[in-house]
């Protein structure tokens, strides 16, 4: 057996660069604080703050989930901020491939939008 063959590094470049998929996301799920920020301000949602740093606290969890509805309690705040589906939709699905392509995305299996 020969064993001349390349040692491959594995850098983070080269992660970066492979080919990846999305096997599974939901819009609402998938979202950015300041979307979420500006969205809001534009449905009139009334939030606690409009800073990004604590919307994202609206939207993630904090420790450990002792439930599921503690979990999904999460996806309210996107829900109520895209009330008008054409426009937000539309937005997000764009903004989702931008993340796609900026993270070598190439496969994209199951873009779920949420219901409202």
């Amino acid at each position: 057996m020969n064993n001349q063959h390349k040692h491959l590094e594995i850098t983070r470049d080269f992660l970066f660069q492979l080919p990846k998929t999305d096997l599974h996301v939901h819009l609402d799920g998938s979202l950015r604080p300041e979307t979420v920020a500006d969205l809001a301000r534009k449905q009139n949602v009334d939030l606690p703050s409009y800073e990004p740093k604590d919307v994202e606290k609206l939207l993630t969890v904090q420790g450990k989930v002792d439930n599921l509805g503690k979990y999904i309690e999460k996806f309210d705040t996107p829900r109520q901020c895209c009330r008008l589906r054409k426009h937000c939709v539309g937005r997000l699905m764009s903004w989702q491939k931008m993340r796609q392509r900026k993270t070598s995305v190439t496969w994209r299996c199951d873009i779920r939008h949420f219901t409202l």
